[in-house]
């Protein structure tokens, strides 16, 4: 079985006592008390919905090399 490792950007910013950890590629978010604690909560929540999208037989989005835009 090959694996391949994917790796993409991940935005986090303060909204009120807590950090949202957003990924713009997969729309996928989560978020903590603390950045680690947000980050963690959204690499498990990446990881979900890329099974989910292997399991459907739906393609996953390529990482992006960078985010721009942003304010």
């Amino acid at each position: 079985m090959k694996t391949t490792i994917l790796k993409y950007n991940v935005i986090i910013r303060k909204e009120g006592s807590d950090y949202v950890a957003y990924t713009p590629t997969l729309g996928v978010s989560d978020f903590g008390k603390s950045t680690d604690i947000a980050l963690a909560n959204v690499r498990l929540a990446i990881e979900t919905h890329l099974e989910g999208l292997t399991k459907t037989g739906t393609e996953i989005p390529s990482p992006r090399q960078s985010v721009s835009g942003l304010s």
